[in-house]
C-alpha cells in the first residue's frame, strides 16, 4: 500500500525522462521505447505465470496445514490402528507437489528479476547504438546525460511490473480472506426442546447396556 502511488507517478516519471531522451537524442530513442514494449508483454507473461503458481502453491500449502491438523486431532486412533505409514505417505506427497510449485515461483521470479534490472541497459544500448549508427557523435556530454536519464528511468520501470505483482497477490489473499469468511457456519445438529416441555432432561436412556 505505501507504493501504491507508483502506479500513477511511475507514468509521469516515464514520460518526462523519455521526453528528456528525445531532446538530447532525438527519434533514436524511439528505439529504446520499442524495446521497452517488447521487454512489457514479456514481463507481463511472467508476472501472470508467477500468481498462477503462488495460487497452486497456496493451495497445496493449505492441503497439507489440513492434513498435518486432522493428523495431531486425530493421533490416538492413528496410533491404535496403525495408520502412520498412509498418512505420512500422503503428507510427503502433498509437501513433494508444494516443493515443486515453489521450486517453479523461484525459477519464474528470478528470470522475471533478471528481465526487469536488464531491461534498462537493454534500452540505454539500443538508443545509443541507434544514435551512433544515424551518424551522431556520442560525446561524453550526451552519452553521459543519457546514462543519468536512463538510470533514472530504471526505477519506474522495475517498480511498476513489482507493484502490479504485488497488487494481484494481494488481491490473491483478499479473495482467500473472502472465500473464507463468507463460509457458511457450522450448523447446530442438537435439537433442543421447545420451551415450556414438561421433561427437564436433555438426554434420557432406559435399559441401556454398555461392555468394554
Amino acid at each position: 500500500a505505501g507504493s501504491i502511488h507508483t502506479l500513477w507517478d511511475g507514468f509521469f516519471q516515464v514520460f518526462g525522462y523519455v521526453s528528456l531522451l528525445l531532446y538530447y537524442l532525438g527519434p533514436s530513442v524511439f528505439a529504446g521505447i520499442a524495446a521497452m514494449l517488447v521487454i512489457i508483454p514479456l514481463n507481463a507473461y511472467f508476472l501472470k505465470r508467477l500468481s498462477k503458481l503462488r495460487s497452486a502453491n497456496l493451495s497445496m500449502t493449505d492441503e497439507r496445514v489440513k492434513l498435518t491438523n486432522e493428523v495431531f486431532q486425530g493421533v490416538r486412533a492413528i496410533k491404535s490402528y496403525s495408520w502412520e505409514g498412509p498418512f505420512v505417505d500422503q503428507l510427503v506427497k502433498i509437501r513433494a507437489e508444494e516443493i515443486r510449485t515453489l521450486k517453479a515461483c523461484a525459477n519464474v521470479r528470478a528470470i522475471l528479476v533478471s528481465m526487469l534490472s536488464a531491461s534498462p541497459s537493454i534500452v540505454s544500448v539500443v538508443t545509443l547504438g541507434l544514435y551512433a549508427l544515424l551518424g551522431n557523435t556520442l560525446t561524453p556530454v550526451k552519452v553521459f546525460t543519457a546514462l543519468a536519464l536512463f538510470n533514472q528511468l530504471r526505477f519506474p520501470l522495475i517498480f511498476l511490473p513489482i507493484l502490479l505483482n504485488n497488487l494481484t497477490e494481494g488481491k490473491l489473499s483478499l479473495e482467500r480472506l473472502h472465500k473464507f469468511f463468507s463460509a457458511d457456519e457450522v450448523e447446530s445438529y442438537v435439537e433442543r426442546l421447545p420451551k415450556g416441555h414438561s421433561s427437564k432432561v436433555a438426554i434420557s436412556i432406559t435399559g441401556g447396556l454398555f461392555e468394554w
